[in-house]
């Protein structure tokens, strides 16, 4: 699995081989901007390419 942050316009902002490694990036990412939680998402991309999965910025930074 890949693990990807996309930010509010679909840009990709950073790319992770585990998902706590994105989780940890995209909560340093938003305690820079608190106001930008809701802008940001991670997807969870699987071997075809396919996004299987994602997890909204604001819900990584509730249980960080």
């Amino acid at each position: 699995m890949n693990y990807v942050i996309f930010d509010s316009t679909a840009n990709m902002v950073a790319s992770f081989d585990r998902e706590k490694e994105a989780r940890e990036a995209l909560v340093e990412i938003i305690d820079l901007e608190p106001d930008t939680a809701d802008d940001y998402v991670i997807a969870e991309i699987d071997e075809k390419g396919e996004i299987v999965h994602t997890i909204a910025g604001a819900s990584v930074v509730e249980y960080a």
